[in-house]
């Protein structure tokens, strides 16, 4: 069949202009045709398309083919009836069918060659078609035709679905090619018979009881015999619809088999934290941690034991840097004080430290002990300012706690924790594995009593030493992935420790670290001092306070004195250990001529009060000179009540002994003039 276009549409397709087509007709290089306007006027010319050129041929093909195609495109909406692939769910039919999925890719690259090759045969296409068959795939022409038409029918439902959203559905072609699902999926199923498994399905026993499917169909078999006259599905049919339920709803079957504590960690959306907002040193992250290892440890009646060592870390969150760490046998809040110590001052060997503005800690009660934070654990913020723990007191700024359960809003030390677990304590011989996971396939066998009575078990202090070690030479000079995230140059702890900016605060002097290191507990004063944990500690400051209550700082470790404040937080003295006197002690023993002395001091101290209050105004001022109006060279010292008013005490007590000491020497001066 002859067909015919006008100049101007063969001017368009050869891509030349009117009236050079116009002169190559007049030359006769074109077949052409007059036909009458209806309009009236002069004949239409008309040029047979086989006398163009094969590239024009080959643009008016493809244009007649996607009107065609349109066409078939709107036959196809107008029906109302998408093929089964346009409405079906790509991954479930994958899940299913992955091996015909993959058959099908073969078949659509082989219509794609095809399609290619026969533009250059479109005058023998059928012929073509039978040889191209023939030498490529092991089927008749007449079924590869039809491959073809679904082929191209997907390509149309392709761009419709992407002219409704913007998405690509390139896999319309190879599903096309794919038979659609068994009949028997699903189909004997009754929207009825759906609800009833989908209930039982979702039932919690059926979930924490970890029942079967078998369990399952049997309880659906007996509603149906109760209702009677139903069709019963088989167990395959059954299973087939649960195994789809678990996979549309995932996040349901986790809620209903562990809990919401396990959703909410595996399933519920979370939002990260932009940590790159952060300084160095801005926010630490504090926790334990046990090792999943064994040591050798003395107990205090000389035998060894092995036992489990923990990990008290605070990690800075920008760097990832450990800057705080102690391993001990049982953590607790004396023992988070001196990993704090340990954090904020200055270690040998290591460049890690420094006074954080926040610490992020752990829910746990040692974390947010009474001591550290200033407040009762139920409390979760600081309401009174007055208030001071041991966080605020050595100069941290505030303090923050996660929710409890809420592992992931740790998510920076939990994974130092577990960078730790798998290149440092794998590397013990006395690894046991996962003692506290749920995988028995994560525990590991090891005959830790033989390792003990062999002496194969490092002591605390060797296991403390191998830990310094692997911190040095791996871990924080190893790269870090969420350091590459953040785009740090090195993404390495150290580097970004180093080179990051750094939220800066001086350190409070280590004398007063090593006071507030103490607990503090209330004590009545008694007239020979106060006792803790059967041991006496007396000053004569305290004299003034017998019969009263007073409240004691202590270190567990005996460091030969307390610290004693009044109830409302003011220093009063530093009490020693004080020495008992020999019931047979006569006038020469030092200690009760001390004791004596001291009676002494205080009765002269007491008439010097009276006499000080008995003194009128006028006589209470004292005359100094007038100070200078240069500026004075200061220093930064704990904005701390206690620790001004206890350096004032002790310059006080200083000065007593100077001048006590300095009336000895007189005094004896004298005697050996007198006796010259």
């Amino acid at each position: 069949m002859t067909e015919w276009v006008s100049l101007k549409e063969a001017a368009e397709l050869e891509g030349l202009l009117y009236d050079t087509v116009k002169k190559r007709m007049q030359r006769g290089l074109y077949i052409t045709d007059n036909k009458s306007n209806p309009l009236g006027g002069q004949d239409n010319i008309y040029i047979d398309v086989s006398s163009l050129s094969l590239p024009a041929q080959a643009k008016y093909k493809r244009r007649e083919q996607a009107e065609i195609d349109k066409q078939r495109l709107k036959r196809l909406i107008e029906s109302g009836e998408p093929p089964w692939y346009v409405t079906y769910d790509f991954s479930l039919y994958y899940e299913n069918y992955k091996a015909t999925y993959q058959k099908a890719q073969g078949l659509a690259a082989v219509i794609e060659k095809y399609l290619r090759e026969s533009a250059e045969h479109h005058k023998t296409k059928t012929e073509f078609c039978e040889e191209f068959v023939k030498n490529n795939l092991s089927i008749s022409s007449k079924q590869f035709r039809r491959y073809l038409k679904k082929y191209k029918e997907a390509i149309s439902w392709a761009g419709v679905k992407e002219n409704e959203n913007g998405d690509s559905y390139d896999y319309f072609r190879i599903m096309a090619l794919c038979p659609p699902p068994k009949k028997g999926k699903h189909t004997k199923l009754t929207p009825e018979l759906m609800a009833d498994i989908e209930n039982l399905w979702a039932s919690e026993k059926y979930h924490r009881n970890l029942q079967s499917i078998q369990l399952l169909c049997e309880d659906l078999w007996d509603r149906i015999d109760k209702r009677g006259g139903e069709y019963k599905p088989s167990y395959n049919t059954i299973r087939r619809y649960c195994i789809q339920l678990m996979y549309s709803y995932s996040d349901c079957q986790t809620l209903l088999q562990k809990g919401e504590r396990a959703f909410r960690g595996e399933k519920m959306l979370k939002c990260r934290r932009d940590i790159k907002s952060l300084k160095v040193m801005e926010c630490v992250m504090g926790d334990a941690h046990t090792f999943d290892c064994w040591i050798e440890v003395t107990t205090e009646n000389g035998t060894k034991t092995a036992a489990r060592p923990y990990l008290v870390g605070f990690i800075d969150v920008r760097s990832r840097a450990l800057v705080g760490w102690g391993i001990c046998l049982q953590p607790d809040a004396e023992a988070i004080k001196q990993v704090i110590i340990h954090m904020i001052y200055a270690k040998k060997d290591s460049q890690f430290y420094g006074v954080p503005r926040v610490v992020y800690i752990d829910n746990g009660k040692d974390f947010t002990a009474e001591t550290l934070t200033g407040r009762k654990r139920k409390v979760r913020f600081d309401i009174d300012g007055e208030i001071k723990g041991f966080y605020k007191s050595i100069g941290i700024e505030t303090d923050m706690r996660a929710l409890p359960y809420h592992a992931w809003v740790k998510g920076q030390i939990e994974r130092a924790f577990g960078t730790i677990i798998s290149r440092f304590t794998k590397r013990i011989d006395s690894y046991t594995g996962t003692l506290t996971g749920s995988k028995t396939a994560g525990k590991v066998f090891k005959d830790i009593p033989k390792m003990l009575e062999r002496g194969q078990l490092m002591n605390i202090t060797e296991f403390s030493e191998a830990f310094q070690r692997y911190l040095a030479e791996d871990y924080h000079i190893r790269k870090h992935s969420g350091l590459k995230e953040d785009g740090a140059k090195v993404p390495t702890p150290e580097w970004v420790f180093e080179n990051e900016e750094r939220y800066m605060k001086a350190a409070p002097p280590i004398e007063y670290a090593i006071t507030l290191l103490g607990k503090c507990d209330t004590r009545t004063v008694y007239n020979y001092g106060v006792t803790i944990e059967n041991i006496t500690y007396s000053s004569e400051e305290l004299a003034r306070f017998i019969g009263e209550k007073i409240l004691v700082r202590h270190y567990k470790k005996n460091l030969g004195f307390v610290c004693c404040f009044t109830i409302s937080g003011e220093h009063i003295c530093n009490a020693y250990t004080a020495e008992r006197i020999n019931p047979l002690a006569e006038l020469g023993d030092e200690t009760l001529t001390e004791h004596l002395k001291a009676q002494k001091r205080h009765e002269k101290r007491v008439k010097a009060d009276i006499s000080l209050l008995r003194m009128p105004y006028s006589e209470r001022e004292m005359q100094v000179p007038e100070l200078s109006e240069e500026p004075q060279k200061i220093i930064a010292i704990p904005q701390d009540r206690q620790w001004s008013e206890r350096k004032k005490k002790e310059r006080e007590k200083q000065e007593q002994k100077t001048n006590e000491f300095m009336r000895r020497q007189a005094d004896k001066a004298f005697r050996r003039i007198e006796n010259l």
